[in-house]
């Protein structure tokens, strides 16, 4: 696939913003719950956003008759400039790290997206869960936090404190509902590619080749038991292509060799049922048989036969 060609003018600014970041401290992901029980209206205010949720009938507190509750959340957001960075419906990366988190966390938790001064906390050992030990969310998290200015961490140190590692969309979906769609770069191998890297991430969504060092990963959930897990890995689409090809050109071969053999049983086949017919095999196969003179004579299947004068009265000639 061919890389897009934006605006120079908007890639230049891209480039210059991801080789200098505005300096600047990172925006917690912070939320509450809106409606109140038993008649619930839930609904968030200007300059808020309401976070798909799976608790919007009780919230934190006692649950709806009617009607259900909103969780709404002031979240941090990218700039102009870090369109890639969204997925396929145009969501920000700062939405989806606060989504993911929010799927896992407790729901008296209001601080989904914690942050960390310049950058934002990784997972602690009292609220590590399958979301936030998410290589997914470790990437999500860093672009978030880099579009604004922020520093971030290495994946070592963001899953220092993890039990749990969780590399795939689909380990998420297991893990929790309400995962939402992933761009392609949150979903690269953590282990070929262990710190978040801006140039790759926006290469990777405007469809460039994913680096040598970086490949696709099984969709797998992993549980660590005092020591590292590394994510299975599938083959990269070359791998794949290279194989299919490999397979192709031994059929083409194979087929190759049993039609030469093929063809020459039947060429000696046919010359051999030739030889069998021709007529000069049919006349040696044919048997003597005696004249009536004193001496023997051959006659072939298709001699015409010796009339009367020709083969005499057996008295002689008179002198």
């Amino acid at each position: 696939m061919s890389r897009k060609s934006p605006n120079i003018v908007v890639r230049v600014f891209t480039v210059f913003i991801l080789a200098h970041p505005i300096s600047g401290s990172v925006t917690s992901a912070v939320c509450g719950w809106s409606g109140t029980a038993p008649f619930c209206s839930g609904g968030c205010s200007s300059g808020q956003t309401q976070l798909p949720s799976n608790s919007q009938k009780c919230g934190t507190g006692s649950c709806c008759w009617t009607g259900s509750k909103a969780l709404c959340c002031t979240l941090p957001s990218c700039p102009s400039g870090f369109e890639w960075a969204r997925n396929q419906v145009g969501v920000d990366p700062c939405f989806l790290a606060s989504q993911i988190s929010e799927a896992c966390a407790p729901t008296n938790q209001l601080e989904i997206l914690i942050g960390n001064g310049n950058s934002y906390a990784p997972p602690t050992a009292s609220d590590a869960t399958p979301c936030t030990c998410s290589s997914p969310l470790y990437f999500l998290a860093s672009a978030c936090a880099f579009c604004q200015g922020g520093t971030y961490v290495d994946w070592k140190t963001w899953s220092a404190a993890c039990t749990t590692i969780v590399t795939s969309a689909s380990g998420l979906m297991a893990s929790a509902s309400g995962i939402p769609d992933l761009p392609p770069w949150s979903l690269l191998n953590v282990t070929a590619q262990p710190s978040f890297n801006a140039t790759i991430a926006q290469d990777v969504a405007e469809g460039m080749p994913v680096p040598a060092t970086s490949t696709s990963t099984v969709m797998t959930t992993q549980t660590l038991a005092g020591s590292s897990a590394t994510p299975t890995e599938t083959p990269s689409p070359s791998q794949l292509s290279h194989s299919k090809s490999s397979m192709k050109g031994k059929s083409a071969v194979g087929a190759a060799v049993g039609g030469t053999i093929g063809g020459i049983a039947l060429v000696a086949l046919l010359a051999f049922w030739c030889r069998r017919t021709s007529p000069q095999a049919r006349s040696f196969e044919q048997p003597q048989v005696p004249d009536r003179g004193s001496s023997f004579r051959t006659t072939l299947v298709n001699e015409r036969p010796l009339t009367s004068s020709e083969f005499g009265d057996g008295r002689g000639s008179s002198m």
